[in-house]
Parts: C-alpha cells; sequence; structure tokens
C-alpha cells in the first residue's frame, strides 16, 4: 500500500512522540499510581513496612551511601519483607494491569486520537483537551502549522499542537480507503517509539556492562514484540471505528460522527481493552513467577527458572496475542475492501474521478483547514455520498 509524504511524516512524528513523549508521561502517571496503590494494599501493614524503611536508611547514611534512585530504589524494595495477604496479590496484580498495562496502552491512543490546545481562544482547555472525556469531542489541534504559515503570532502554538499532530491521521478530511491501515501503522510506530526508549533507560541503569548487553536482549526480545502487538491491537480496533462510521455502521456517518464517538471515554477504554488484558496478563505471569519460585528453587535450578520457565510463559502469551491480531487485521481488511467498493461505486455513478479512494490528493485541498467549516463541509459530502449510495444500489 502506497503511502503520501503527509502519510510518512506523520508516522514519522508518531514514532518520535512514543521516544520521546510517551515515556516521560508513562513516568509521571507510573510515580504517582504506584506508590498510592502500595498505601491502600499495604496500608494494614504500614507500621512493620516504615519500620523497615527507617532501619534502612539509617544503615545507608552510616556506610555514606547514594540517595536511593535506579538499581539501588528497586533493590530497597525487593528487601522489604511484607506479608502475602490478600493485598500484595491486589498490589501485583494493580501494577500489571493498572499501572503498566492501563497507562502505557492509554498514552499510546493518546498519541494518536489525542488533541491539546493550539490558540488563544483554547486557553483553559488543556486538562479536557489533553483527557478527552468530556460530552464534547476533542478537536484535532494541529491547525497550528496552517496559523504559522499564516500569521506569524501564533509561532508558540506550533510548539503546543506538535505532541498532537497525529490526530489529524485520524480526522483528515475525505480520507482515502486505505486511511484505517494507515492509523493503525501509527499507533504501531508510537508503541515501537516507547519501547526503544523504555529498552534503552533499563539497559543504561544496569550495573554492569554484562548486564546492560544482557538486558537489551533480553528486552528486544520481549518486551518490543509486546509493546508492539499491544499496540497493533488498539490500532486494529481504533481503525474499525473509524470504518464503521465510514460505512454507516454506527448512529452517525463521517469524520464528525467518529471525532465524537473517539471523544467519550467509554469507547476509549472498549478500544483499547484488549490490550490492556495482553499487557496486563504478560506482566502478571511473570510477576507470579517471582513470586512462587523461592530463593533455594532459582539457586538449586537457575536456568529452569531464570530462563526456560519465564521464556516460555512469556511465548504463549505473545503467540496467542499474535494469531489474535492477525485475525483482527484480516477482519479490518475486508472491510477496507467494502468501504473501497462503495466509494469507487458512488464516483462511478456519479462520474467524478477515483482519486479520493486511490490516495491521489490535490495539493490545493485544505489538509489543515478550519475544523468547524471541516464539519460542515463533511455533513454535506456525506449526505450527498449516502444518496448517492442508494441511488447505486437501487438501480
Amino acid at each position: 500500500m502506497p503511502l503520501l509524504d503527509r502519510e510518512l511524516e506523520q508516522l514519522l512524528r508518531t514514532f518520535l512522540g512514543g521516544v520521546f513523549v510517551l515515556p516521560v508521561l508513562a513516568l509521571l502517571a507510573q510515580s504517582l499510581l504506584a506508590p498510592l496503590l502500595a498505601f491502600l494494599c499495604f496500608y494494614d501493614q504500614r507500621g512493620a513496612i516504615k519500620e523497615q524503611l527507617k532501619d534502612y536508611f539509617e544503615d545507608e547514611q552510616g556506610s555514606r551511601a547514594a540517595p536511593a534512585h535506579g538499581p539501588k530504589l528497586g533493590q530497597m524494595l525487593m528487601q522489604l519483607q511484607v506479608d502475602k495477604t490478600l493485598g500484595y496479590y491486589v498490589f501485583m496484580l494493580g501494577l500489571a494491569f493498572v499501572v503498566a498495562g492501563l497507562v502505557e496502552e492509554f498514552l499510546k491512543f493518546w498519541m494518536v486520537q489525542g488533541a491539546c490546545c493550539c490558540g488563544p481562544s483554547r486557553r483553559g482547555c488543556c486538562c479536557k483537551s489533553l483527557l478527552c472525556c468530556s460530552k464534547n469531542p476533542s478537536a484535532p489541534a494541529f491547525t497550528a502549522i496552517k496559523r504559522r504559515q499564516e500569521h506569524p503570532q501564533y509561532h508558540g502554538a506550533l510548539l503546543r499542537g506538535w505532541l498532537c499532530h497525529p490526530s489529524r491521521l485520524l480526522f483528515f478530511h475525505r480520507p482515502h480507503a486505505n486511511h484505517a491501515f494507515v492509523v493503525f501503522l501509527a499507533v504501531v510506530a508510537g508503541a515501537l517509539g516507547f519501547s526503544v526508549m523504555e529498552n534503552t533507560a533499563y539497559s543504561l541503569i544496569a550495573p554492569t556492562f554484562t548486564d546492560k548487553i544482557y538486558t537489551a536482549a533480553l528486552r528486544s526480545i520481549s518486551s518490543t514484540p509486546l509493546h508492539c502487538i499491544c499496540g497493533g491491537i488498539t490500532g486494529v480496533r481504533l481503525a474499525e471505528q473509524l470504518l464503521e462510521h465510514r460505512q454507516g455502521g454506527g448512529e452517525e456517518r463521517g469524520t464528525s460522527a467518529a471525532r465524537s464517538d473517539l471523544g467519550r471515554l467509554r469507547t476509549k477504554l472498549t478500544v483499547i481493552f484488549p490490550a490492556v488484558l495482553v499487557h496486563g496478563i504478560f506482566d502478571a505471569q511473570l510477576f507470579l513467577l517471582m513470586i512462587l519460585v523461592t530463593d533455594e528453587m532459582e539457586e538449586a535450578h537457575p536456568t529452569r527458572y531464570g530462563v526456560v520457565l519465564p521464556t516460555i510463559l512469556s511465548l504463549i502469551v505473545l503467540v496467542l496475542s499474535f494469531v489474535y491480531l492477525r485475525r483482527k487485521l484480516h477482519a479490518m481488511e475486508n472491510k477496507m475492501n467494502e468501504t473501497r467498493y462503495i466509494h469507487v461505486a458512488v464516483d462511478l455513478e456519479s462520474g467524478e474521478r477515483l482519486g479520493a479512494v486511490n490516495g491521489d490528493f490535490d495539493d490545493a485541498m485544505d489538509f489543515f483547514g478550519n475544523d468547524e467549516e471541516e464539519e460542515d463541509s463533511d455533513s454535506n459530502d456525506e449526505s450527498l455520498g449516502t444518496r448517492k449510495v442508494r441511488s447505486v444500489f437501487d438501480m
């Protein structure tokens, strides 16, 4: 499938957003959620944990140790002795499905669908646009490009709108029939960028050079496929939402309906739920293995419990999720073919050229046009297209 230069640029920007933006946002969110989850799950053991932390820091101060961060923080947390109560297992599941799965998969979705403020008339909507959970749908934000070209005073708006540039990928005016596949690629690109930065960070904080190489290799064959598969699942489900509106599968049809539907929190959670489930299961089985395998078992059979068993369990999750993704891709391809046939039928009946179907867009098209004007033109084009489709199939 040939991609336009604009689409290639959007995919590159999405990848760079996954590299530089998503890890920072994920770190902030997880740094807030993990302590809150620990406080709720270990509230009954707070006294014992407080005493252990006090003793740990007193011993470290006596040895003039460095501040607890990076691997040292993880070592400190692993040394905590907590009772394996119900709260302990809830904490592990919360880490897997909420702190890791939900946060990271939602950010991958947000990188493509999200919007933020890009003009003086939207100064008070940053949080609303970031969350995109209001009843009123958030509008795509990258009209700042055109504003900067036409009005130099909007130069500062470019920075605020750049992060949300891929949202134009979803709400492109009159997209071609392969548009759904481009949306799928955009989510995968963001997931791949996030995985690259995450793997790099984990490798750099490893204590020795051998550990750095081992960590990089291990995460490249496990974490990278996981993020790409989960991103692909989200991308497919997101593309299906757009195809349903283009085919008239929902209550409304077209760009405005898709924008409104994807602006609802319920729709967002529905789209990312399978990816969150896969991500959570992948992490949960590793956490469960860490709980069940004792130090004595690992010392007696280090290869079996340290390499073989985790690899087998991880491969099972990856293979099953890849099979699911492949089936969803096949179903999306069938929907794309149906949409392509409808557009061809409309163009043949109306006598128009097939450029909009094959991706031959006019360079003079208002790609970064006004959103309000775009919605009006969308509704007119969609009503006209609906009448044409009916006339074709009523012949």
